[in-house]
């Protein structure tokens, strides 16, 4: 498994993760992270794309946080969640909820909400409630979009929004 940066994540990898944005008081909407990446032939089955940390506090918006996709080759999916290794101290023995399960970027260019999977009655909750976690790690968590298969080349692009 290999992780790859886009352009922004890899700046603030360089600087050594300063101090993120952790959330906005009197639930004003924010704009937390977004980037674009352009995956190369390099990037497998397995491998991931690191799309932010948000703070586990944070409400995304699930209509204003979404990735946007190129068409990305053969039998391609995408899942979206943090990485159950880094939470494990946190889980409780809790599986971890995914955010987005299964987005199929094979067939057509497109988008989709970065909450796709998040259930229904879970859908304005705090990010460590989305996710399945038994209580709040007070801490920002890593997002990840992982890939089911061996992509072809195209661009990526996020944002997550919320407050």
């Amino acid at each position: 498994m290999t992780d790859y940066y886009g352009v922004n994540g890899a700046k603030i990898v360089a600087k050594g993760f300063p101090d993120l944005p952790y959330g906005v008081a009197g639930g004003h909407l924010q704009r937390f992270f977004s980037d674009t990446i352009s995956v190369v032939s390099a990037v497998a089955s397995g491998d991931r794309i690191w799309m932010g940390a948000i703070r586990s506090d944070a409400i995304l918006d699930g209509d204003l946080s979404k990735i946007f996709y190129d068409d990305m080759g053969t039998s391609i999916t995408i899942d979206v969640g943090a990485d159950s290794t880094e939470l494990a101290a946190y889980r409780d023995g809790n599986t971890l909820s995914k955010l987005v399960s299964g987005l199929d970027v094979a067939t057509a260019a497109g988008s989709a909400s970065l909450t796709s999977n998040v259930a229904t009655a879970d859908k304005g909750k705090p990010l460590w409630q989305a996710l399945n976690l038994p209580r709040d790690p007070l801490m920002a968590i890593n997002l990840y979009a992982t890939f089911t298969g061996d992509p072809g080349t195209g661009n990526i692009h996020w944002k997550w929004v919320g407050s």
